[in-house]
């Protein structure tokens, strides 16, 4: 089963999932905000998921795993919710970064582990969308009404330590991701590949330093973010099979791409129109 070419794409998993990342981060510190804005929706940390599963079994293990994975980004966002109200408990902050991270990571692998116990059922795309679909609404929904108080909040900058932990995290769920889709099965690979790894790495940063308001601030519209990496994952379940994985993959990032796009264009004129309103009911 340990093949030594199992064990290189593993450790080759780790270190491209951990780069990827890194080098976005760096990139988009160095762009516009909007600009930047963009490019973090791009599902990085999925696509080398997805990649290295493929390379590891076969490209058609992703239709297999697609289900599962869409269903898990469900999941994923009541994980990040949980996490923005656990941390609204009044608590010093070393206890309150720990307290949200053991309750919201509980709630997840509390769910995950009721996915697993249906996995046949699972493997049926319309219940895996139904599921995340009512997540996303639920989520969204949340979010928006859970707005804190008009506020400006600081452009984070990333130390390089932070940079540096983010990565080694993200390329590890990465390479867990591949590991398990060989050993425990498909669907426990498609459940890691959607972890949120980077979200969860970015949550606890801007917890510990702007506390809880922050996160409710500028994952306003996150849950909506998310229909990034469905799109992802649907278009790869079909053009893996067809084109292969690399333009497989190619084709995949485009329709995620324009989608985000458009997100980001629409979330810009979005403030726009908020900024003029909020000014016209002050004057």
């Amino acid at each position: 089963m340990f093949t030594n070419l199992f064990i290189l794409q593993i450790f080759s998993a780790f270190l491209v999932g951990g780069f990827v990342v890194g080098l976005l981060t760096f990139i988009v510190e160095k762009l516009p905000p909007a600009l930047g804005g963009f490019i973090i929706t791009i599902p990085s940390t999925l696509v080398v998921a997805y990649v290295f599963i493929a390379l590891a079994n076969s490209p058609e293990t992703i239709v297999v795993i697609a289900p599962t994975t869409i269903a898990t980004f469900g999941i994923a966002l009541l994980f990040f919710v949980s996490y923005a109200f656990f941390s609204r408990i009044s608590l010093k902050k070393v206890w309150s970064v720990l307290l949200s991270s053991v309750l919201a990571l509980g709630v997840f692998f509390l769910l995950v582990s009721l996915l697993t116990v249906f996995q046949t059922q699972l493997t049926q795309l319309p219940l895996a969308l139904l599921i995340y679909i009512t997540c996303l609404v639920l989520t969204q929904w949340i979010m928006i009404r859970q707005q804190p108080g008009k506020k400006t909040y600081p452009k984070h900058i990333y130390t390089p330590l932070q940079k540096v932990g983010r990565s080694v995290f993200i390329g590890l769920i990465v390479a867990l991701a591949v590991f398990l889709s060989r050993v425990l099965g498909l669907v426990w690979g498609g459940i890691f590949s959607a972890f949120p790894a980077a979200y969860y790495s970015t949550l606890l940063i801007f917890h510990w330093y702007y506390g809880s308001d922050y996160l409710f601030a500028v994952y306003r519209f996150g849950p909506l973010g998310s229909i990034t990496l469905v799109i992802f994952v649907l278009i790869t379940a079909y053009t893996y099979q067809v084109f292969g994985i690399a333009w497989g993959t190619v084709l995949a990032l485009t329709a995620s791409g324009v989608y985000s796009l458009a997100a980001t264009m629409l979330h810009r004129y979005y403030n726009k129109l908020f900024c003029r309103s909020s000014q016209t009911k002050n004057a």
